[in-house]
């Protein structure tokens, strides 16, 4: 019994053992476990920082022009890196105007400047809206670009050049460079603040063409505001001019003016043919002083009915009177506006002769009344300093040499001399007066 009891405490101690050292090893697994976890807790915790990083580079902020678009999205010339760019769209993508309101992508044209918020790694837009700080202009006319300053005036307002990364025509070919702008082209532009970033060529310039000038003394003007000396028209060249409806007249010194309304389309040559012009007819009154006595008139050997009108065209002209009981009355006188010859006829003897000149003193005791006008018409009219109207008028004069001045705002200050004679009466004057631009 006693080696029994031996035994079992052997057994005992034994199975004690073992659990301790069991026990002990358990404990430094885990501890190993432990130790290996809290090793790497640190790398985890890093990796996800680093995936939130990579989601927040997710959204970019970008600013572009669009030049191009295509089923699925479109092409943006990004103006940081200067380079041009495939973007994609979804059905997700938000789209808006430059007031932060809704619209179709339809209504984003080519050349728009956009803002849009760009995710690299799908090279999708999930916001494209029309650039706050932009703005556009429509309809333009070149004819107020500098290619020297590289600059448009509008208004008060100067754009320049420096800035433009986009350029199409009519056709929507992408032009190289602002050069393929010419004068008198119709643009659509866009920017911001001072610079001009995108330009349309909406049309194309038209071109007139004059031809036939019977005189180059004249001036060609356009809807009353582009006045062009025919002197400075060059006789195989084209005018430019903006395509659509236009007023011209062609003023030549001689002739009656030609107006024309004329619908230029773009690329088109408008002919002008001076050759059917028509010469303008003055008239020409002769006031004949020979106390009533019948008389014969002739101005270049061509009879006229005495008291009637005569109509001249521009030139210089030979005028003969003759009348029973007095000297033969001959001079030359020229035409280049309505006119009034005033012919005191020569007695043969004194006593007629001191009644005719009594006739004429008395006639020229009272005034003449002369006509006055200017194109345009609204001037203020100075005689010898003081004014006395606005034209057309008609004013009271004596024979002599008078100032007259004539006043219009947006015109130059126009003054001449107005010599009433008994020689050479004229009582009819028209002024042309030149814009201050």
């Amino acid at each position: 019994m006693l080696h029994m009891m031996k035994k079992n405490k052997s057994l005992v101690i034994a199975i004690i053992s073992s659990s301790t050292v069991l026990l002990l090893g358990l404990m430094v697994l885990m501890f190993i476990g432990i130790g290996r976890f809290i090793d790497k807790t640190p790398a985890i915790i890093q990796q996800q920082e680093i995936d939130v990083a990579s989601m927040i580079a997710l959204a970019i902020d970008m600013d572009g022009i669009i030049t191009g678009k295509t089923s699925s999205g479109f092409t943006m010339f990004n103006l940081s890196s200067q380079q041009e760019m495939e973007i994609e769209m979804n059905g997700a993508t938000l789209i808006y105007n430059r007031y932060n309101q809704p619209i179709p992508f339809q209504m984003i044209d080519l050349g728009e400047i956009v803002q849009i918020v760009y995710e690299p790694a799908h090279k999708t837009a999930s916001r494209i809206q029309i650039h706050p700080n932009s703005w556009a202009r429509d309809g333009v006319s070149s004819e107020s670009m500098s290619l020297i300053a590289n600059s448009l005036t509008l208004g008060f307002q100067t754009y320049t050049f420096n800035t433009v990364r986009y350029i199409i025509d009519s056709e929507y070919n992408q032009l190289p460079n602002i050069l393929h702008v010419q004068p008198y082209d119709t643009l659509d532009i866009k920017g911001m603040d001072d610079g001009i970033y995108s330009v349309h060529i909406t049309e194309n310039a038209g071109y007139i063409e004059v031809t036939n000038l019977p005189t180059y003394s004249g001036r060609l003007e356009i809807n009353r505001q582009r006045q062009i000396p025919l002197n400075s028209i060059d006789p195989d060249g084209y005018i430019p001019v903006t395509a659509g409806l236009h007023n011209i007249v062609l003023y030549m010194d001689g002739y009656d003016p030609v107006v024309i309304d004329a619908n230029i389309s773009e690329g088109q040559v408008f002919e002008i043919n001076a050759a059917n012009a028509n010469l303008t007819e003055y008239i020409v009154n002769v006031r004949v002083n020979n106390n009533n006595t019948p008389y014969e008139i002739s101005i270049n050997d061509t009879l006229y009915i005495p008291g009637e009108p005569i109509y001249l065209n521009k030139g210089e002209y030979n005028l003969r009177v003759l009348s029973t009981g007095y000297e033969a009355y001959e001079r030359q006188f020229s035409v280049s506006s309505d006119r009034l010859l005033s012919v005191t006829m020569t007695p043969v003897n004194t006593v007629v002769r001191d009644a005719v000149e009594a006739e004429f003193n008395n006639a020229a005791a009272d005034g003449f009344s002369v006509s006055f006008d200017t194109s345009p018409s609204g001037a203020r009219l100075f005689i010898d300093g003081q004014y006395v109207g606005v034209t057309p008028m008609s004013y009271t004069m004596g024979l002599g040499i008078f100032k007259a001045e004539f006043e219009l705002e947006g015109y130059e200050r126009y003054s001449t001399s107005i010599v009433l004679e008994t020689q050479n009466l004229q009582l009819r004057y028209l002024y042309i007066l030149t814009p201050l631009f």
